[in-house]
């Protein structure tokens, strides 16, 4: 707002007129109409989680709202008031992954990050910029596993998760993010 940016809150986007370069909208218990020269879809996301870990995705820990962030930070209380410090598997290096591990690590947690493809937020940045990322979390503690295919996530009779790849498991983490 300070930017000069109106900010319609609790509006229900009804119609797109394209030709006309309209949107109808409903705000405020009445029908509006707002003309545009651009128009940005912006509609967020959904935690994805692969067929494969469907039957354990209750126990998987999505990020993607403040209140899936407020849980994290539930469980990790949960396991300091045992005397641990947390162990974190996160799986995906895109924008979400790198900054839960980043934050997780500087709250003194381990953290170990999977990303199936070969450079971190391989989407949002240059080869060069996402290998300075990779340097700047290693040098933080983070764990990085580039070019990792996590096949299967399984619950140990000790409590803890083991992440499997194609080659080795990894275990020990009392979360997967």
């Amino acid at each position: 707002r300070s930017q000069g940016i109106e900010v319609l809150e609790s509006t229900q986007a009804l119609k797109i007129e394209r030709a006309q370069k309209k949107l109808q909208i409903e705000h405020e218990n009445s029908v509006q109409e707002l003309s545009y020269d651009i128009l940005i879809l912006a509609t967020g996301s959904a935690a994805f989680i692969p067929p494969p870990f469907q039957p354990i995705a209750s126990d998987l820990h999505v990020i993607n709202s403040l209140e899936d962030l407020k849980a994290l930070r539930r469980l990790r209380q949960e396991i300091l008031e045992t005397n641990q410090r947390p162990q974190w598997a996160v799986i995906g290096g895109g924008l979400i992954g790198c900054e839960v591990g980043a934050d997780l690590t500087k709250a003194g947690d381990q953290v170990t990050l999977f990303h199936a493809q070969s450079k971190l937020m391989e989407r949002q940045l240059e080869e060069d910029d996402s290998v300075k990322l990779e340097h700047l979390l290693a040098a933080e503690g983070i764990q990085i596993h580039l070019n990792i295919d996590v096949t299967g996530i399984e619950k140990r009779s000790s409590g803890h998760w083991c992440v499997i790849t194609k080659n080795e498991g990894f275990s020990g983490f009392h979360g997967v993010l």
